[in-house]
């Protein structure tokens, strides 16, 4: 979730306990040379948090995958992720993401190279149901080792983010389990409660990744792991989350926290019905600096949350 995984966020939940690791948003891998600068700051506030730490990269130049892994696991990552499920418009124009799925050839043709070349790390993928029908045969034509992961998003890359019942995406969880039944199986996609966890689990998943539906049940996670403290309301971890967020932007004088990435997380945590996005949005004209108006909700953040229907 490009935008959202800020610098802050990732520091907080990894603070608060809310995950047990983590997996970047996808890095574009073009056939540029990367700079090992830039691509030390954008992983530094994941290896940081100290949990092992997922890289996905997002491709079509095995070669160049590579290097860009090399340089990851040389950060600190535990192991490598493609991405083979992404349904942006763009990235799928562009032959990438879930545009793959269109070329299973190629796709475990580039697979395969680059698990060749990083002889001994985990290379998982992360995919969709299929493009535009369900296809999940192929996958007992990849050569995985006992330690590689698929992430797997039950949806078709052309229903994006369509709304489905859950019974929906059961039944498509229970197809891969069956096509793959000796494979590490991740679970994504629509997955915010523990009852859905439970669900899913039951058919042989391996774990659950969760993106959205963790920023609106904060706990969930933990709830997974029965770890999860004595205050367990959602709303609690919802506002936890959003408020120590903004304390540690603080600490970087909000250098990599805008008031867009705020509205951004706010309407994802609670909703554009909630007094803290209504309060970013509308700002009744009383702030221009982005900083002073993220310094002033921090202490207004519990009056807030008291006003909300």
């Amino acid at each position: 979730m490009e935008g959202v995984m800020t610098q802050p966020l990732i520091r907080a939940a990894s603070k608060l306990g809310l995950v047990d690791r983590w997996m970047t948003p996808f890095w574009r891998v073009t056939s540029s040379p990367v700079k090992k600068s830039k691509l030390k700051q954008w992983f530094a506030p994941f290896v940081d948090s100290g949990l092992p730490v997922t890289a996905q990269l997002m491709g079509e130049d095995a070669e160049m995958i590579t290097r860009v892994a090399e340089e990851l696991l040389k950060l600190g990552a535990s192991d490598i992720n493609l991405n083979f499920g992404c349904p942006s418009g763009q990235v799928v124009r562009h032959g990438c993401g879930g545009g793959m799925l269109k070329r299973i050839k190629d796709l475990i043709l580039l697979f395969a190279r680059v698990k060749k070349s990083l002889a001994g790390v985990p290379v998982g993928i992360k995919i969709r149901s299929g493009f535009d029908e369900i296809n999940l045969a192929w996958l007992q034509e990849l050569s995985l080792d006992d330690s590689d992961k698929i992430f797997f998003h039950y949806r078709l890359v052309k229903e994006a983010y369509l709304p489905f019942p859950f019974k929906t995406a059961l039944r498509r969880f229970a197809e891969v389990r069956n096509v793959i039944p000796n494979s590490w199986l991740i679970a994504n996609g629509d997955i915010d409660t523990l009852s859905k966890m439970t669900d899913v689990l039951k058919l042989g998943f391996d774990g659950i990744m969760t993106g959205r539906g963790w920023l609106r049940n904060p706990s969930l996670l933990m709830q997974m792991t029965g770890i999860c403290p004595a205050q367990t309301d959602e709303h609690f971890w919802r506002k936890e989350l959003f408020l120590n967020t903004l304390i540690e932007a603080e600490k970087d004088d909000f250098f990599t926290f805008s008031r867009g990435n705020a509205i951004e997380l706010a309407i994802l945590i609670w909703g554009a019905g909630n007094p803290v996005f209504q309060r970013l949005i509308k700002n009744d004209g009383k702030v221009t600096d982005d900083a002073t108006l993220l310094r002033s909700m921090i202490n207004e953040f519990d009056e807030l949350l008291l006003a909300r229907k």
